[in-house]
């Protein structure tokens, strides 16, 4: 893939990535050998590295800390979309997520890949650290960079302090954000904090995507022989938060609080009467998605 970096008429409009173990050590080439738009797919088989059990090899072979934890398999997606965009990111060049799903023994994500040095700016904003209390499990994000633009490049000072972008004519700067999340001790159980990352924070999936694709396997389901998988899989992630990293196990959740565990159905519907949002994941069949803090989960509000 190196031989076809230069000039860009000789870059391949798709690659696809499906090495035994990790495709790591692939991903400098690819992001330089796939076109201006062109997509990229990569599949990953090593779930123990991914998943948390090795984070030191996965620290070496991606750049990021995983963390053995309930969300372990969408932060396995998340990790690699931060190894691939950081590895495009030192050619002047980032990532757009399709589709990213974990099933079976892998993961499997397919992006699309563009050059720009103006958006390669915004890269810090789109990663975060992970903060995992290590008795209830609660978890807290630290965005490496400015959470929204700021377009007022007079209010220098006010703009640093709430790290925010600053625009400037034509230019524009991201400072670091603000941080810590959390104190040294978790507001829930008094434990302390595991941290992971950076993980990728944006959305995994394009909306769009998965609408056409999912329209494509409907129309025409004799081209594949798991085309009712995935379908079925297709669904579940359309109907995912897009804005909600990782989730909350159900099982985890309810022994963390001694109560009996009730259905999936009844736990959404208490979050959605009490005005949030919830959705399940395509990653575990107990995931639990929602924008509720953590201390009204923890605390048993809403009662489930």
């Amino acid at each position: 893939m190196y031989k076809h970096r230069h000039p860009p008429s000789s870059r391949f409009d798709a690659i696809d990535l499906d090495p035994y173990g990790s495709a790591s050590i692939f991903l400098d080439s690819a992001v330089q050998a796939v076109a201006d738009g062109g997509i990229l797919l990569v599949t990953c088989t090593d779930m123990g590295v991914l998943c948390g059990n090795h984070s030191e090899a996965c620290f070496g072979k991606y750049g990021s800390m995983s963390l053995k934890a309930k969300f372990c398999h969408e932060m396995a997606l998340r990790v690699l979309l931060f190894s691939m965009e950081t590895h495009a990111n030192r050619y002047k060049r980032y990532i757009k997520p399709l589709l990213s799903i974990s099933v079976d023994f892998y993961v499997r994500v397919f992006v699309q890949v563009f050059t720009s040095a103006s958006e390669v700016k915004r890269s810090a904003s789109k990663n975060c650290l992970v903060f995992m209390c290590i008795g209830c499990g609660s978890f807290h994000f630290q965005p490496s960079g400015p959470l929204s633009e700021f377009c007022k490049g007079t209010l220098l000072l006010s703009s640093l302090l709430v790290g925010r972008c600053i625009e400037e004519g034509l230019s524009k700067k991201y400072p670091p954000a603000m941080g810590p999340p959390v104190g040294s001790l978790c507001d829930q159980c008094g434990r302390q904090f595991h941290m992971g990352g950076p993980i990728w924070k944006e959305p995994i999936h394009d909306a769009e995507f998965v609408e056409r694709l999912l329209k494509t396997v409907k129309e025409e389901p004799g081209l594949f022989k798991t085309s009712e998988r995935i379908i079925g899989l297709l669904n579940v992630i359309q109907e995912e938060l897009p804005d909600c990293p990782l989730y909350y196990s159900v099982d985890h959740l309810c022994g963390v609080l001694h109560c009996n565990t009730p259905s999936l159905v009844q736990i959404r519907s208490a979050l959605l009467e009490a005005g949030y949002r919830a959705s399940s994941s395509h990653a575990c069949k107990e995931a639990l998605k929602t924008d509720a803090p953590h201390s009204g989960m923890y605390t048993g509000k809403p009662k489930l």
